[in-house]
């Protein structure tokens, strides 16, 4: 498993892309919770989800969530972080962590490694 490693760029192009979304003059990120600029963010994550080939999941308090080998009742590995802001917040405050464990998820499943548990990544809300 030493050869395993993350697509860098794509991890940097997401990062960017997801940055455009509530971005002002000031160069903030506005991306407060709930608004509408969080419900783009968030609908640009599901697409990334799904592009990826993972499960999607939003769950009852809109959480998002991608998983990995997903099986019911099994206790998965989590990580994550939010995508949501502060006014004026910077690009990866949060969603460095939402995006680095999406893109580790891309990665297994790409390098198809087995694992153990599920594994998840999500954006939490608020």
């Amino acid at each position: 498993m030493s050869s395993l490693r993350i697509n860098a760029e794509r991890l940097r192009d997401d990062l960017a892309a997801l940055a455009e979304i509530g971005r002002a003059e000031d160069q903030g990120i506005y991306r407060m919770a709930f608004s509408a600029a969080d419900m783009q963010a968030r609908d640009w994550l599901r697409q990334r989800i799904e592009s990826a080939g993972l499960d999607y999941y939003m769950d009852g308090a809109a959480n998002v969530h991608a998983r990995l080998h997903w099986r019911e009742g099994k206790a998965s590995v989590m990580t994550g972080s939010h995508i949501d802001s502060v006014p004026g917040g910077g690009q990866l405050d949060g969603a460095l962590g939402v995006v680095a464990g999406l893109e580790c998820l891309r990665c297994l499943k790409e390098q198809e490694v087995d694992v153990v548990r599920p594994l998840e990544a999500v954006a939490f809300s608020d």
